[in-house]
């Protein structure tokens, strides 16, 4: 991408949220990295190297991304701090290609320090010259403003490439997965900002991709009309109006968020599951399919891991078949 292209693209191509198109934009491959040779001594070869972004081969530039900017100066202030000042004498550290300073003194100063040289230029006793052919470019300011950043500004779209992720780039197990580690994560979310929450992340799914938002609230036990998908879409709606939950997945939720002990759980689960036959006589066939059996709250060898294991494969049934349902009503 040249940077006339740059000026103009779609979207900020410096934004390490966003990706740019292999299609457009091939990869190159600039060389090969070959790991041949296991540390001799772990603290000299492996504690002590300081790797940054700063360093550089003549030919590469740095790019104008804000994040790697702040870590130009963040990452060698790292290893000046962690391991002293002159951190770049260290053996592992060495440059062999190392350019001639007037660099004197501080902390752990390993080498020569400059003998009986003088520290200071011009003078009349080194031949120390400036090579002009590694003088660095000019940088062309397109603006003498300094204002507050924006990131958004005319850039506000955050939900294009994820949806093509999710679609495009994610296979079938990808996208179970996908969803399984995103309902798992916000089973959890309890407190009086609990509904709030879960809404407004909601929001976020079904912009990225319909499907994607159904997968969630449907794991979540949260029943997502027709016609507030089409206002999320449009951007219209927060998420927070007409939802419905269904009760036995807001039972189930509430098994893994207010666990205190092993007994606790064990009693949890019992009576959803109870709930469960009873109410909803159709999930029978589930219960049987289940790779584990109830635990036997008598038993005095159960353990926190075994509950969890069986929750686990309770809440996997009840997906299956909030899935299955929705396909039919589909």
């Amino acid at each position: 991408m040249t940077e006339e292209q740059a000026k103009i693209f779609e979207f900020n191509p410096f934004d390490l949220t966003k990706v740019w198109s292999h299609k457009e934009y091939p990869l190159i491959d600039v060389g090969t990295m070959e790991l041949n040779k296991i540390p001799e001594n772990y603290f000299r070869d492996v504690e002590q190297a300081a790797f940054a972004p700063a360093h550089v081969v003549d030919g590469i530039s740095y790019s104008p991304d804000k994040v790697l900017q702040g870590r130009l100066l963040s990452y060698p202030d790292a290893q000046r701090y962690r391991l002293g000042v002159n951190y770049e004498q260290i053996p592992v550290n060495v440059c062999p290609y190392m350019v001639a300073n007037y660099q004197r003194d501080g902390l752990m100063q390993i080498g020569d320090n400059g003998g009986a040289t003088p520290n200071y230029r011009p003078n009349s006793f080194d031949d120390m010259v400036v090579d002009e052919r590694y003088r660095e470019q000019p940088m062309v300011l397109e603006s003498s403003v300094a204002d507050w950043y924006d990131r958004n500004k005319n850039d506000d779209d955050h939900y294009t490439q994820p949806g093509l992720l999710y679609r495009n780039a994610m296979n079938d197990k990808d996208r179970q997965h996908t969803v399984s580690n995103m309902v798992s994560s916000m089973i959890g979310i309890c407190g009086e900002k609990k509904e709030e929450i879960i809404n407004r992340q909601l929001c976020h799914f079904f912009r990225i991709d319909s499907q994607l938002g159904i997968a969630v609230a449907t794991g979540l036990g949260v029943t997502i009309h027709n016609k507030t998908i089409v206002a999320i879409n449009q951007k219209s709606l927060n998420c927070q109006e007409d939802t419905q939950k269904d009760n036995y997945g807001k039972d189930l939720k509430e098994v893994i968020v207010s666990v205190e002990t092993e007994k606790d759980l064990n009693e949890k689960i019992l009576k959803i599951t109870l709930k469960i036959k009873d109410q909803y006589p159709e999930l029978s066939k589930y219960l049987e399919e289940m790779p584990v059996t109830i635990p036997d709250k008598k038993d005095p060898e159960i353990t926190l891991k075994k509950l969890r294991t069986y929750y686990e494969s309770l809440y996997s049934l009840l997906n299956k078949y909030i899935l299955e349902q929705s396909v039919k009503n589909d």
